[in-house]
């Protein structure tokens, strides 16, 4: 069990959303003037023991962390409901036996400018292994 597989459950979901371009952070990519795309981000974060002994799963949790680029405010907001409805509180995803349970999002405030926008999308989540 591994935070690999948490990622790709979590960056398959997203590609399964379609009809969004989605950029890697490690990629070189250089936005074109009015393209509309998605930049994820996978972030572990708390680790805590719920049963005794060493050999025991523990809870893991972390954030998978969207910022939405797009030429409207209007199109960003479309997009984060889109979004915030795909990443629903309760939706257990699984890759390769690995399974994270989603818990929530919360959206921050639009750090674009007046060519796009900027809204990071930050849907946590937690797993056992």
């Amino acid at each position: 069990m591994s935070y690999r597989k948490i990622q790709a459950a979590l960056e398959a979901h997203l590609a399964g959303l379609g009809g969004i371009r989605v950029i890697f952070p490690q990629s070189r990519h250089k936005a074109r003037k009015g393209e509309a795309f998605v930049v994820c981000s996978f972030l572990p974060g708390k680790t805590r023991r719920v049963l005794l002994g060493p050999a025991e799963p523990q809870e893991r949790q972390g954030n998978f962390l969207l910022h939405i680029h797009e030429r409207s405010h209007a199109a960003a907001m479309s997009l984060l409901d889109r979004l915030a409805v795909h990443f629903t509180s309760g939706t257990e995803l699984s890759f390769e036996g690995q399974s994270v349970f989603l818990k929530g999002h919360e959206a921050g405030a639009d750090r674009g400018d007046l060519n796009h926008t900027n809204i990071p999308l930050k849907i946590t989540w937690r797993s056992y292994f």
